[in-house]
């Protein structure tokens, strides 16, 4: 079987087996292609080798983030074991041996960036829908694909709790602060219904009356960050980050920030928020068993 046959055969698999969002294929399909293109696509998938499997990743290094050659690991990993379950071909990735590299963390920023941020926002309509983005996001958390995709009946109002359904259909449900829902319904109440064209159940919607997408709040982002002078860029992921780690700072509990974000595993918690050196020298100060041992010694 031709290598760019077994990728479309692979892509069915994912929409239509596997249940995977058109968002998680794309991904999958993206990387497979610049694996394809490395090979050639006339390269038939019995004939892959392990050396050759492995010259594509070492060629990525230098070029590729870390966090896209791990995704990419990953891809690869999964195109070839379908392959091996489905038309019993040999798996040459059981043998790869190439270490996943580390992630750097996420930038985080301080808060009176994200105050800045929000403090910037005017009346206008527009901005009215940005500040109830951000709002939203930072309040509580949400991956921007949770936030493009939230509908009405998602969001409780008037307990201040929204309830979404994240990866693997699991749901959560996140209080949210005060002055994120005031800014949430002032959008809603003033902005959207002047905006809806057509029958919707999303949140936020633009001027057109469509679904706003995750390249629009990068792109607004981005934009808004350079107007109040932040640097760099703030962005989605970083005001997910910036929550956690003030959360964990804060000293809330690591399951607690587990279930807001809607980690599967806590070890990706763990991964994802760091804890300021500060803390930790005094969490060993205090709990270590050779700090009790000084603290008996001199009573």
């Amino acid at each position: 079987m031709k290598l760019s046959e077994a990728i479309k055969q692979y892509r069915m698999y994912l929409r239509v087996s596997m249940g995977k969002s058109e968002h998680t294929v794309s991904g999958y399909t993206s990387d497979l292609k610049q694996y394809a293109q490395f090979l050639t696509d006339n390269t038939l998938v019995e004939q892959i080798t392990l050396e050759r499997i492995e010259d594509f990743f070492l060629s990525l290094y230098g070029i590729k983030k870390p966090s896209s050659i791990n995704r990419m690991l990953s891809s690869v990993h999964g195109f070839h074991e379908f392959l091996a379950l489905q038309y019993d071909i040999n798996d040459p990735t059981v043998l790869l041996d190439i270490h996943r590299r580390k992630q750097p963390l996420p930038k985080t920023f301080h808060l009176s960036d994200v105050q800045i941020l929000l403090d910037s926002f005017k009346d206008t309509d527009k901005d009215l829908f940005h500040k109830a983005i951000v709002s939203v996001l930072f309040a509580s958390g949400l991956r921007v694909s949770e936030c493009c995709g939230l509908e009405i009946h998602q969001c409780y109002m008037d307990e201040r709790l929204f309830r979404i359904l994240g990866k693997g259909d699991t749901e959560r449900i996140i209080p949210g602060a005060d002055w994120a829902f005031e800014a949430l319904s002032q959008y809603m109440e003033t902005v959207r219904p002047k905006w809806r064209r057509k029958a919707t159940s999303y949140v936020f919607i633009n001027s057109k009356g469509n679904q706003v997408t995750r390249q629009y709040i990068y792109t607004m982002l981005k934009y808004k960050s350079k107007e109040c002078g932040i640097e760099p860029s703030i962005n989605p992921h970083a005001l997910r980050h910036t929550l956690a780690t003030t959360l964990l700072e804060g000293g809330a509990d690591l399951r607690y920030v587990q279930q807001m974000l809607g980690h599967k595993d806590i070890s990706t918690t763990q991964i994802y928020t760091h804890i300021d050196s500060d803390r930790l020298h005094q969490a060993v100060d205090n709990l270590h068993p050779g700090a009790r041992l000084k603290k008996e010694k001199n009573k």
